[in-house]
Formats: C-alpha cells, sequence, structure tokens
C-alpha cells in the first residue's frame, strides 16, 4: 500500500515539517487533510529524525587534548573541575596523596601540573598556605579553648573535663614571638692552647 503522505503534492512540506517539528501532527493532519495515523507510520518508516547539534558544556575549557594535562579529564570532570577539587582537599588537609584520592586524581597528575602550569603552581601554593593555616586553628584551639574529654566511673559518662595542651601553647608562642620563647643556649669556649715542642703558643693564638 503506498504511503499517503509521498504522494501528497506538499510532501517536501509536510516532511520539512515533521523533521524539524515547527507544526504539530494535529495541525499537519488538518492543514493537508491527512490522517494523523498516516503521518505519524510516514514518520516512523521514512523519516530519519534530525540529530540536534550537542553543544559543548559550558563549562569546559579549551586545552590540548594531545598534552599531558589534556589528558585529565577523569571520572567525567573537566580539566578545571579535577584542579578546582584538589586544590579544596589539599587546603583543609595538606595531604597531597590524600587530596588527590578525594578528588579522582594520581597523585602524580599534582606533580605535573606544577610544571607545566604557572597558574596551577600558584594556586597549589596558596592552598599549602591555607593548610598550614587550618593546623594553626587548631593548635590554637588545643591550646587556648582546650578538648573536652569524657569521664567515666564504673563503665558510665558521668561528665567531661577541659583538657589543655602546653606543648602546643608553648609551640604557639615561639612562633609568634621567637626573640622571647625560644629556646637559649649558652656555649662558652674557652680555648686552651698547651705548649707544643717547636712552637710557641703565642703564634697560634
Amino acid at each position: 500500500m503506498p504511503c499517503v503522505v509521498c504522494s501528497h503534492p506538499h510532501a517536501s512540506d509536510i516532511n520539512a515539517a515533521l523533521t524539524t517539528r515547527s507544526q504539530t501532527v494535529i495541525s499537519l493532519a488538518a492543514t493537508h487533510e491527512l490522517a494523523r495515523d498516516s503521518l505519524n507510520w510516514h514518520r516512523r518508516k521514512h523519516l530519519v529524525p534530525a540529530q540536534p547539534a550537542q553543544p559543548a558544556p559550558p563549562d569546559t575549557p579549551p586545552f590540548d587534548p594531545n598534552s599531558r594535562i589534556g589528558r585529565v579529564v577523569v571520572r567525567g570532570q573537566t580539566l578545571d573541575r579535577a584542579r578546582e577539587r584538589f586544590l579544596k582537599w589539599y587546603a583543609n588537609s595538606g595531604n597531597v596523596s590524600w587530596a588527590a584520592n578525594r578528588a579522582g586524581i594520581p597523585r602524580a597528575r599534582v606533580y605535573e601540573w606544577q610544571e607545566e602550569s604557572d597558574q596551577f603552581a600558584a594556586a597549589f601554593r596558596e592552598a599549602d598556605l591555607k593548610a598550614t593555616e587550618v593546623l594553626e586553628r587548631e593548635a590554637w584551639r588545643r591550646a587556648n579553648d582546650g578538648v573536652a574529654e569524657p569521664v567515666y566511673q564504673h563503665g558510665k559518662l558521668v561528665g567531661t573535663i577541659q583538657r589543655y595542651s602546653d606543648n602546643l601553647l608553648m609551640f604557639l608562642l615561639r612562633a609568634r614571638a621567637p626573640e622571647r620563647y625560644r629556646d637559649r643556649v649558652d656555649v662558652s669556649v674557652a680555648p686552651i692552647i698547651k705548649s707544643v715542642a717547636g712552637f710557641d703558643p703565642a703564634d697560634v693564638v
């Protein structure tokens, strides 16, 4: 049985409308006096739906896919996203291996980025400073505010006691005012010269 749409005098217009979906099937059927079932059958059998172009994600940066950096698309991450995740975790931990694992990248990739990108190297140094500040804040908290330790009696929790760290307090003081709190060691050396046959001690001093 011949296709009534293919033999229609306005078949090209109908095909264009069906392909681009510029008109609904109901509207086309009423305009060209065709049955909706005939239009749907024709579209399924005789038309190949146009594949819309897939635009690149807006956050995908242009980079050379053949470079070592360009091969970094790990677990669906773009290059910038992978770097961002690593720097975030590293700033909170100060541990390269742990941060790389959390970001889903090989540890060696971090060092490649530092060699090949001055921008990343600068961001890495900034994250390293932040990691040090995180440790300093924790040391300050334990030395100044203390840590609540649970107190048990007969296997039951009866309260807490605040513990402070004198060692951390001293480290913080030495870091902030080393001229006042550093260890002082005075070493006095009194030269003793014994007479040696053939030499005058005065000539050696």
